[in-house]
Formats: structure tokens, C-alpha cells, sequence
């Protein structure tokens, strides 16, 4: 190694050789994913070593005390580690180095079924086995059970039918309930199903008075269907029937106001009618000459598009209007 001043730089150059050997350099580092084989390894490689049973467990601390002057020499530090992704090849182990540990080849394979032969004498009394399991659905009858019953007081069968009468008798007023008919109070003398007469039943009337029937339309006393009545008049006038035996009709309309107005006709009337015009808007009254626009003195009233019938000889009672609102209509008609 030597100095030399370079009067340009102003500075000292140094020139020195550096003696490589042991070194690691880059032409001596070995490749990414270099194997790395470890022949003749000593007779009990494991001895020492840590192994499975002497790893610690997962986050275990561990406290290093009173460590030496130089604690690294020896020591795997970080100057000293194989690139991540590093593969060591272990070979020519001892024979029984795999003596006892689990391996991939002494692995049971997936859903593997496990027997296990020569068990204890019974090693299977008091346990529930798949021989000993009841069917689903199997029913279980439990005899010998205490001279009390462990289900006193609780609902039985034997009680349900009480339950379900008393909650029914308890339904909701709101709904429709049932009523029976033999537990409602009748009245004395009330007729009953018991004491009513059957359809068709005949009724015989016994001990009636003397002589019931005097007077009384009975059957014997009927007259035949078709049969023809002639009433007798001993006094020679003949018997009205009712009938009207018109031969002419005649009549009108007639405008009428709050003012009495006579309906006169034709000939003899047998019968009359008046009607109210459908265009009125008051009450049209009829009756004899004395009626007035209020309604007083009227046998009746007719209202817009109403009518009425008198069988009446106007010769010897004549007919009056009146309304009680002026220029009505009225339409008179006659049988003579």
C-alpha cells in the first residue's frame, strides 16, 4: 500500500492490493436455487439437533442470559443465512435415522378404516353400541314405575276429553254459540216436539154440544161444482147484480182552478172517472157542491196523473172539483 500526492487533485492517491483469498466474492457466491449436498455426515447426525420434540412451541420467548464475550462466533446470525428459497439435500443418512418417526409412506391414507383387534374381555358392557341402538320411531314402555304416579296433577289423556269440553264451553262470546234447546226453561203448557200431532194425523171431535152445526156451511150442506143458483124476490123486483149496462160514453177535459167547478155529463150516468192531468202541479179535491180550494167538504183528492171510479147517477148527486192552485186539467168520463 502506498501514497502518492497528486499536485492536481490536491490530494493524496492511494494505492493498495487486497489479497482476495477467502474471501466470498460474486464469482465464488453459488446461484439462486443452488442444491447444496451434505455427504458423509457424521454417524448420529440427529444428536444435538433440533428436532420435533425439541422445538419449542409456537411464540415461545426466549431470553438469552449472560451470553459470551463474543456471542455471535458459532452462532447462525444473519451474515451467515442461506438465501430465501434455498434447497438442502441431506444424503447418506444413517440407516435408522426414520427409525419410529412418521413419514409419508408410514402415513394412513384418506378415509382410512381402523380395526382394532384383540380388545379387552368386554370392552363394550354399559356402552351404547349400533347392536344396542333402537330403531327410529321404536316406542319405549317404562313398567315397574312407582306406586304414585310421577304424572299426578298433570294432563293425561285420560283428562284431556274434561279440558277440551270446559274451553269449549269458554269460547269467545263473539262467536256464534251453541244453544241446546232441552236446557232452556218452557213455559208450562208450551208445545213441545213430544207433543205435537204427526202430519196428517185425524182429529175426531167427541161429546160436541146438541146441535153444533145448526146454521154451519158442512159439507153436506155444499152445493156440487157447476151448480146453478136462482135466487127468488117474492116482491117481484129484480135482483141487482152489479153489473153496469152501459150504451154510451161521453166526457172531457175540464180546466179547473181554486174555484168549485160541477163535472156535468150527458144522459143518465151509471158510472164516472176523473183523472188529474200528468202536467198539474197542485191537488185536484172532488166531492159535493160545498168542497173548497183547501180541501174541505172533499170524499177524496187526486194528485198529477191519478185517477178514480164513481158507479154514480149524477142526476141526483152531482160531482165538484177544486184545486188549491190555478189553470189545473181534469178529464171527466161517463157511462150512460
Amino acid at each position: 500500500m502506498g501514497l502518492v500526492f497528486n499536485p492536481t487533485t490536491g490530494k493524496f492517491d492511494v494505492n493498495a492490493t487486497v489479497d482476495t483469498t477467502g474471501l466470498a466474492l460474486e464469482a465464488k457466491q453459488l446461484a439462486d436455487n443452488h442444491q447444496v449436498t451434505v455427504s458423509n455426515p457424521t454417524a448420529d447426525p440427529e444428536t444435538g439437533l433440533a428436532t420435533s420434540v425439541k422445538q419449542l412451541a409456537d411464540n415461545h420467548q426466549v431470553t438469552v442470559s449472560n451470553p459470551t464475550a463474543d456471542p455471535e462466533t458459532g452462532l447462525a446470525t444473519s451474515l451467515k443465512q442461506l438465501a430465501n428459497d434455498h434447497d438442502v439435500n441431506v444424503t447418506n443418512m444413517i440407516p435408522a435415522v426414520e427409525t419410529g418417526l412418521a413419514t409419508s409412506v408410514k402415513q394412513l391414507a384418506d378415509n382410512h378404516q381402523v380395526t382394532v383387534s384383540n380388545p379387552t374381555a368386554d370392552p363394550e358392557t354399559g356402552l351404547a353400541t349400533s347392536a344396542k341402538q333402537l330403531a327410529d320411531g321404536h316406542n319405549v314402555t317404562v313398567d315397574n314405575i312407582a306406586s304414585t304416579p310421577v304424572i299426578s296433577g298433570f294432563a293425561t289423556s285420560a283428562k284431556q276429553d274434561t279440558l277440551l269440553t270446559e274451553l269449549q264451553l269458554k269460547a269467545d262470546l263473539t262467536e256464534t254459540q251453541p244453544v241446546s234447546a232441552a236446557s232452556l226453561p218452557l213455559p208450562t203448557g208450551a208445545a213441545t216436539s213430544a207433543k205435537q200431532l204427526a202430519d196428517n194425523h185425524q182429529v175426531t171431535v167427541s161429546n160436541p154440544t146438541a146441535d153444533p152445526e145448526t146454521g154451519l156451511a158442512t159439507s153436506a150442506k155444499q152445493l156440487l161444482d157447476g151448480h146453478n143458483v136462482t135466487i127468488d124476490n117474492a116482491n117481484g123486483s129484480p135482483v141487482p147484480t152489479n153489473e153496469i149496462q152501459a150504451t154510451g160514453i161521453n166526457g172531457g177535459d175540464v180546466s179547473v182552478g181554486t174555484t168549485a167547478v160541477e163535472l156535468t155529463f150527458s144522459g143518465t150516468t151509471q158510472s164516472i172517472s176523473i183523472k188529474s192531468a200528468s202536467t198539474n202541479t197542485g191537488l185536484i179535491w172532488f166531492g159535493g157542491a160545498t168542497i173548497d180550494n183547501t180541501g174541505a167538504n172533499a170524499i177524496g183528492e187526486l194528485t198529477a196523473d191519478s185517477a178514480v171510479e164513481i158507479e154514480l147517477n149524477d142526476a141526483s148527486a152531482p160531482i165538484y172539483i177544486v184545486s188549491d192552485t190555478v189553470t189545473q186539467k181534469v178529464y171527466k168520463a161517463a157511462l150512460t
